[in-house]
């Protein structure tokens, strides 16, 4: 038996080897796994323990750190403050947490590129795509190095798509319902990181439920085990967030999100307040007003009627009542107008130079640029006021800062201009048509991931880069599946234009 298990391994290896030297693509990806790790490896060599300039860095570590629990932060839900404590549990140096995001975003190359090979797309060099802008990214490997939410939510983003990708590729009943289970608990764990999860669960449900196989039972099959792990492990916390905090819901100001993208046009003059709700109704002239994160972090109506500006100070639950109900009535009530400002916030998605706002509103609030980030995210400023926070955690943590001066400049060169962008959207809305075969069925996917995840929060929140480098991995697998399926097409012109 070992003499034939010895066999079959020796087998196995001898055809992936095969398979290496039939195929430049797999050596090129390699040599992208490799160019990415290393840059990774001379980062961490070049700053320790990570980057700690952003804002929101402060919120996560005093999640992680705070002796009554992880439920701090009354905006962000807890997912990452949990994964920071975990860590502390088991090193005292915060330098792990960089490492582990280092290797998460090496991870999540590798989920993308299997994801999409395995969803159909049959040429590798389609599938490259989806690995390098993830691989070499500038601002990817900036965030990774940060203590912010981004790596580790995409890398759950990216195992759930695999995982939903195995359910349909599954051979036989046992492993496609594993496959669905692991798929719902890695939707429930990117969900309690970041909420902008929710949406993908409509394409990834969808998905499932149209490509399963095995018929109507299978299609079951597939998609019941995800959902019912998802829903009970989301209802677990949801319960416990209510036993600690005596809120129900996620977090108890997630509804200053949606205040702030309304609030900057809301003219009450337009529709009819909800009762209780007019204090929260503005007389300044729209072309005055600043933008989303003013209203939920500076002087706002709402804030200044409960003072929710600070890090830790909550919503009272009637107040979070009338600022919802407010907000509704004035999207309900003015909806050609919200539609307006969501367009004039989606054009940054193609050129991020352009003023965010409606015509006339001051850039102020609406969301940080991608020229800010690097600045921001590797600022020493505020390092003191984490010094006794990372004694409280990590006490072993040392600080080594060499300049990261070059991967300023990577994050700078490797930022698409607006051109590219737009090449690059043009092929992700062209890959469902234009692709054949099986290709259409991974284009179904990753092109409504995509978008949803690019348009979600502009129409909830505000544009912002922090929110749209995680979507580059899924973009560029979508455009790489429109770019391969339009050289084949113009193959086959060309192939009868000369016949």
């Amino acid at each position: 038996m070992r003499a034939l298990a010895t066999h079959r391994l020796g087998e196995t290896v001898r055809t992936r080897l095969a398979v290496f030297r039939r195929s430049p693509a797999l050596w090129v990806l390699t040599a992208l796994m490799s160019a990415g790790a290393a840059l990774r490896v001379w980062l961490v060599r070049q700053d320790r323990p990570g980057f700690l300039g952003y804002p929101d860095t402060a919120a996560y570590l005093i999640d992680a750190t705070d002796p009554n629990g992880v439920f701090f932060d009354p905006l962000r839900i807890i997912g990452y403050g949990f994964f920071l404590r975990v860590a502390s549990g088991v090193s005292d140096e915060l330098f792990l947490v960089v490492m582990l995001q280092h290797g998460l975003g090496l991870a999540t190359a590798g989920l993308l590129y299997g994801a999409a090979r395995r969803a159909g797309v049959r040429s590798r060099w389609a599938a490259l795509p989806a690995a390098a802008v993830v691989l070499l990214g500038g601002a990817q490997i900036l965030f990774e190095h940060a203590i912010l939410s981004e790596a580790l939510w995409t890398s759950l983003l990216a195992a759930c798509v695999y995982a939903v990708v195995r359910v349909v590729t599954a051979r036989g009943a046992p492993a496609q319902g594993l496959w669905s289970l692991a798929a719902g608990a890695l939707f429930a764990a990117g969900m309690l990181v970041r909420l902008p999860s929710v949406f993908f669960a409509p394409v990834l449900l969808a998905w499932l439920a149209f490509f399963a196989h095995g018929g109507w039972w299978g299609r079951w099959r597939a998609v019941l085990p995800a959902v019912v792990v998802a829903l009970v492990a989301l209802g677990l916390f949801r319960a416990e967030h209510e036993r600690q905090t005596g809120r129900a819901g996620f977090t108890r100001n997630g509804v200053m999100n949606v205040y702030g993208r309304v609030a900057p046009w809301a003219d009450c003059t337009k529709f009819t307040p909800p009762a209780g709700t007019r204090f929260l109704c503005e007389t300044t002239p729209i072309e005055k007003r600043a933008g989303h994160d003013a209203y939920i972090f500076r002087a706002s109506p709402a804030v200044n009627a409960y003072g929710v500006g600070g890090i830790a100070a909550a919503l009272p639950p009637e107040g979070a009542t009338l600022i919802a109900r407010w907000s509704r009535a004035a999207i309900l009530g003015q909806p050609l107008t919200y539609l307006r400002a969501v367009a004039f916030e989606s054009r940054r998605l193609v050129d991020p130079g352009i003023d965010p706002g409606l015509p006339g509103q001051t850039a102020f609030g609406f969301g940080q640029t991608a020229a800010g980030y690097p600045p921001l995210l590797a600022s020493t400023e505020r390092d003191p006021f984490f010094a006794p926070i990372i004694a409280a955690g990590w006490p072993r943590t040392g600080f080594q800062r060499r300049g990261v001066g070059f991967f300023s400049g990577l994050e700078a060169t490797t930022r698409p201009p607006p051109l590219v962008f737009a090449a690059v959207f043009a092929l992700l809305l062209v890959a469902v048509p234009a692709a054949r075969g099986p290709e259409r069925r991974a284009a179904l996917l990753f092109a409504p991931l995509a978008v949803c995840g690019l348009l979600g929060p502009v129409f909830t929140a505000v544009h912002d880069w922090r929110y749209v480098v995680p979507m580059f991995g899924f973009a560029a697998a979508a455009a790489g599946i429109g770019g391969w399926a339009t050289i084949v097409a113009a193959r086959g012109w060309l192939a009868r234009a000369r016949g």
